[in-house]
């Protein structure tokens, strides 16, 4: 079981990057993507699993031309787009 609990927290590190690549890209070709990380605090809320987190978002934030937002800061900028 704590074969398959490492290997699963691997992959889900992977599939987080994986996915961010896949949205940079196809933002390259069409335009702005939103890539939302679904996070339950029973899961991510242990304190051994911040630090595979944290290397998680490091490394999609660390990325040319990501955004960390929030909602409201996605609609600011949708309407803001609207109005020019």
């Amino acid at each position: 079981k704590l074969i398959q609990e490492l290997f699963s927290n691997c992959q889900r590190y992977f599939y987080s990057q994986y996915a961010c690549d896949l949205l940079c890209a196809e933002a390259a070709r069409a335009g702005g993507r939103l890539l939302a990380l679904s996070l339950h605090p029973w899961l991510i809320g242990q304190a051994h699993r911040i630090a595979k987190l944290e290397r998680v978002l490091d490394t999609i934030l660390a990325k040319n031309g990501v955004w960390s937002a929030t909602p409201g800061d996605i609609v600011q900028s949708w309407r803001a787009q609207q109005m020019s």
